[in-house]
């Protein structure tokens, strides 16, 4: 039996939270390209076959507290996916590959982390597998951002097992051939934002405020992996791939963006939130494979090439006659609710808000006793016409 428990989330539009009550395993394919799951509820579920449930592009989430296997590729292309803990006994080949949006992983029961199982999760920051004796070549290959690995049962570990860009600590420690990172920054303008690129990425940059920057120029922010919120309040072009590949990208502050070159932020598959209402021009693929985007304005737009190809999850999007007939071919509608819903965006407004608060009480109290010497002046003035009457 099936139990939509709730629906037409703000942010997932289309997508639900499903239970499965007595569904126990998942066939080949049985579930895949399912857009309609967020949240998969299956108490019962024990086996999760070959691709069951690959490209499910809005599940974040799944509570299977009985689920004892996953198959090869069967969770492949889950880009939306942020973290999983279960006590699985086998992980097929490729379980997990291209997980992009996964960041924190832990299996305690499995034995053995078969070949490419999380090959090109990006984001992926901490695994922790207490009983696995065995860890194939290429099981994390590509894993640019993993950082904490607890795997008590190895002694052994070689980077053609784990491929990171970090420094991987173990707990405990295990010898393993770092990474050889940056030890310094180049120095660089702020006002100019001439960043040296190669070595950015291996900093754990989370949060980007540019105040006076007005450009952001082509490539300066791609392939950092842990940047999660920029605030640009005075930003109006983004140039070509400046923040592509910033997999863990979810929220972008600026309200004077005019011009989004191509693949500005191609493949941030996480990204969320971003005010385009007053964007006039925006190139092709610039936000391509950005699978969690919705919710856009585009009202002020006049130039626009194919700028959303692959984001599986655009539904809500206000357009002009402009942008009518590219959003009417991939049957989006014209809602006029649309706005930029930013909870990093929010607190920002929030806090000069608080500045602005010892200000504002100062100029209400300035008033008020400028109005009390008025009031007293008028009294005064009225008191000395009442006597000479």
């Amino acid at each position: 039996s099936t139990k939509v428990i709730y629906c037409s989330l703000n942010y997932f539009q289309y997508a639900n939270i499903i239970e499965y009550k007595n569904l126990t395993q998942v066939g080949t394919g049985e579930l895949s390209k399912n857009t309609k799951i967020l949240i998969l509820k299956a108490p019962n579920l024990k086996i999760i076959d070959k691709e069951g449930m690959s490209l499910c592009s809005s599940l974040t989430h799944i509570i299977a507290p009985k689920l004892q296997s996953f198959g090869n590729a069967s969770m492949g292309l889950n880009v939306c996916l942020r973290s999983i803990s279960l006590n699985i006994r086998n992980l097929g080949s490729e379980s997990f590959a291209h997980c992009t949006g996964l960041s924190y992983v832990e299996f305690n029961m499995v034995e053995t982390i078969q070949r490419n199982s999380f090959k090109s999760c990006y984001s992926l920051q901490s695994g922790i597998f207490h009983s696995a004796t065995t860890i194939k070549e290429q099981a994390f290959s590509g894993c640019d951002s993993l950082a904490y690995m607890e795997i008590p049962m190895i002694k052994v570990i070689t980077r053609k097992q784990v491929a990171t860009k970090q420094q991987l600590i173990f707990n405990p420690h295990i010898e393993f051939e770092q990474p050889q990172i940056w030890q310094q920054m180049q120095p660089f303008d702020v006002q100019v934002m001439n960043i040296s690129i190669r070595q950015s990425k291996y900093y754990h940059l989370k949060m980007v405020r540019l105040m006076k920057a007005e450009t952001i120029p082509s490539k300066s922010f791609s392939q950092n992996y842990k940047l999660l919120f920029i605030d640009m309040p005075n930003v109006n072009t983004v140039e070509n791939r400046a923040f592509q590949q910033c997999y863990q990208l979810t929220e972008v502050c600026g309200n004077k963006l005019r011009t989004i070159k191509s693949e500005a932020f191609a493949q941030c598959s996480n990204l969320t939130s971003i005010n385009l209402q007053g964007v006039v021009s925006i190139e092709d693929k610039a936000f391509q494979s950005c699978f969690c985007l919705n919710n856009v304005d585009l009202s002020s737009l006049q130039t626009q090439n194919d700028a959303f190809p692959k984001c599986v999850q655009l539904k809500r999007v206000k357009y002009n006659n402009e942008s009518a007939e590219y959003f009417e071919e991939m049957n989006i509608a014209n809602d006029q609710r649309v706005k930029p819903y930013g909870k990093r965006q929010l607190v920002v407004q929030m806090k000069r808000t608080k500045q602005l608060q010892p200000r504002v009480k100062f100029q209400l109290k300035k008033l008020s006793a400028l109005n009390r010497i008025q009031a007293d002046r008028q009294l005064v003035a009225q008191m000395k016409r009442t006597k000479q009457l």
